[in-house]
């Protein structure tokens, strides 16, 4: 989850890797069923913020009926695989959304190069 709330990479981020790893509709698939926890977990926390009912099942895990293989990478693959993100949101289109977390997700992602980027202060 620490990767898609990073304004560096966000979903957009995840949905390439995946892509690259599993194909474009697995990788879909797998997109989907994040965004959705991350959305039930934002109302949960919206409704707490609110002193409403709390909503319950955000507890949920992403993983069910997942078999994920684990591969070793190393650093010119994790430059590689930057590199190719880069260019991937270059070519990527926005799209107007709705709420918060569709608005943060569908923002441009922050330079990863740029180290004067502050992320506590972001």
């Amino acid at each position: 989850m620490a990767i898609v709330l990073d304004p560096c990479f966000k979903l957009k981020y995840v949905r390439f890797c995946f892509g690259r790893l599993y194909g474009v509709e697995e990788a879909e698939n797998f997109t989907i069923k994040i965004k959705d926890t991350l959305l039930r977990l934002f109302e949960h926390y919206m409704n707490v913020d609110e002193n409403v009912e709390v909503v319950h099942g955000v507890g949920t895990s992403i993983n069910e009926n997942v078999n994920v293989d684990l591969m070793v990478v190393n650093d010119d693959m994790l430059d590689d695989l930057a590199s190719q993100f880069k260019k991937h949101l270059e070519e990527e289109g926005g799209v107007q959304k709705k709420n918060k977390v569709d608005r943060y997700s569908g923002d441009d992602c922050e330079d990863p190069n740029d180290f004067k980027l502050d992320i506590l202060g972001w």
